[in-house]
């Protein structure tokens, strides 16, 4: 038995309680039969008007349990819906960084253990099995100001990445390939610790003044040292290549001619180191733009 029940049964008890003392002024008799009193009909009325309210207060009671258990029902079920919804987005997000760490290390040549637990030892492992990079030019271009000239040098890491950059840009210019070589100078163009990935490039710009010396030809010498990610090796570069301002190309240098660069190159570099500061001529490029009056 419920609460409701017990409260109703009561209500009837009470108006039972309260009819039966008043029955006798509840009628009035009249002759063998018995009429009900203006008390009667107020006390009836009252009577039923209590059972009323009691039935009419546990239908009330009943509808708000329906509706409380509803809200109820329907908030639970909004935080279980928001809950996956969170766990949806956790798992996702976590599936997200999964990836994105992977594809990472895959650029650097690397792989990663889904159990975690392992991924030093795996990236050790891996790192075993890294090929050496290879660093060199992948492109040279020039674009052509009033007073200036711009030129891009690119270096890419090919095979593997490659760290720690340690590469200067030697410099010469001439009418043809025969020479005579002239415009000697020297660039510290690349720098940098960064990490370079697999195939991709790091850039170099620096310009020099249209009043220099007239040249058709420019050679760059591209010569230092990198390193691989896997050790601490300082691998060499010592790349030659050549550009043409006239058609705008870049172009491989073989046979005499690149013999007699290289020897004019080298010449040159000793030269430089060997000269007292107030021997060394005003530098012909530039890394930064130059400012044309």
């Amino acid at each position: 038995m419920n609460q409701e029940t017990l409260n109703f049964l009561i209500t009837i008890v009470g108006v039972a309680g309260l009819l039966i003392p008043t029955i006798p002024v509840m009628f009035r008799p009249i002759g063998s039969k018995s009429r009900v009193t203006p008390i009667g009909w107020a006390m009836f009325v009252t009577g039923f008007i209590m059972i009323g309210l009691g039935i009419g207060s546990i239908h009330l009671t009943r509808k708000a349990e329906r509706h409380n258990r509803y809200v109820a029902d329907s908030t639970r079920r909004a935080v279980d819906s928001l809950d996956s919804i969170k766990a949806k987005i956790y798992e996702d997000s976590l599936k997200s960084y999964h990836n994105y760490t992977t594809e990472l290390l895959a650029r650097y040549g690397l792989k990663v253990d889904t159990a975690q637990r392992r991924i030093e030892q795996i990236v050790h492992d891996s790192l075993r099995g890294t090929p050496d990079p290879v660093l060199g030019v992948a492109d040279v271009t020039a674009k052509s100001y009033t007073g200036y000239v711009e030129i891009r040098l690119e270096l890419i890491s090919k095979d593997a990445p490659s760290k720690d950059f340690d590469v200067n840009v030697f410099i010469c210019t001439s009418i043809d390939l025969a020479g005579p070589y002239i415009n000697f100078d020297v660039i510290n163009a690349f720098q940098t610790k960064k990490i370079l990935a697999t195939g991709d490039i790091i850039p170099q710009t620096f310009y020099f003044t249209k009043d220099a010396n007239p040249f058709n030809l420019m050679f760059f010498l591209v010569k230092g040292t990198y390193k691989s990610i896997k050790d601490q090796k300082r691998r060499p570069i010592d790349a030659l290549i050549g550009f043409n301002l006239i058609s705008n190309t870049d172009f491989e240098i073989l046979g005499r001619t690149e013999t007699n660069l290289r020897n004019f190159f080298e010449e040159s570099i000793k030269k430089k180191t060997e000269k007292k500061p107030q021997q060394i001529q005003r530098p012909i490029f530039h890394l930064r733009r130059p400012t044309i009056n």
